[in-house]
């Protein structure tokens, strides 16, 4: 029988109770509590959300994302009230900006999805040209990062002008891209 030290105390545990197998790596990572959790009751919920939050930045991180912080977060349950998941809002920085970005982190399966949150002050607009190129700055003499097809929608984020004609960064709104933003030449937007 192994026993697990805990505030002092020496709990015997049964390697193998009632059919489950606990391994002894399991065993290993419950044997050693550092002190400052000794006495500590961190609930489940509580738990859980800790995780979500750790994936979380972890996701930033696998996903060039420098992590700053996280502003919120809470707890998402099932129609039992039991914890499903969790919604973990991040200020991270990427490219020299930083905004912020929610995290949707699944309980069951233990993946953390990161979705970027648009500005609400943000106007929109709707590429009215066939092709739209965006480019990494305002002006035709700077490299093309993307194209946008006609109907996309953007969010403007700043505007800038220029000698032929006012350019504006947007990203797009929705998609796989709404992290990319570059600079489009304003005739090229509907508002």
């Amino acid at each position: 029988m192994l026993s697990v030290i805990y505030e002092e105390e020496r709990i015997p545990v049964s390697v193998c109770t009632f059919s489950k197998i606990i391994t002894l790596s399991a065993l290993a990572s419950m044997a050693v509590l550092p002190a400052a959790q000794a006495g500590t009751d961190v609930g489940d919920e509580e738990f859980q959300l800790g995780r979500a939050r750790e994936t979380c930045q972890q996701q930033a991180g696998r996903q060039g994302l420098t992590f700053n912080r996280v502003v919120e977060s809470h707890s998402v349950t099932g129609s039992g009230g039991r914890m499903i998941g969790a919604d973990v809002i991040m200020s991270v920085t990427r490219g020299g900006q930083t905004y912020n970005v929610r995290c949707q982190y699944d309980n069951m399966s233990r993946v953390a999805t990161i979705v970027t949150i648009e500005d609400q002050n943000a106007r929109r607009a709707t590429v009215n040209a066939s092709l739209a190129n965006v480019r990494i700055g305002p002006g035709q003499n700077y490299a093309m990062a993307y194209q946008l097809r006609r109907g996309a929608e953007v969010l403007i984020l700043a505007e800038q002008w220029q000698s032929d004609g006012v350019w504006y960064k947007v990203r797009p709104a929705s998609g796989a891209m709404t992290d990319q933003v570059g600079w489009v030449l304003g005739d090229l937007l509907a508002y």
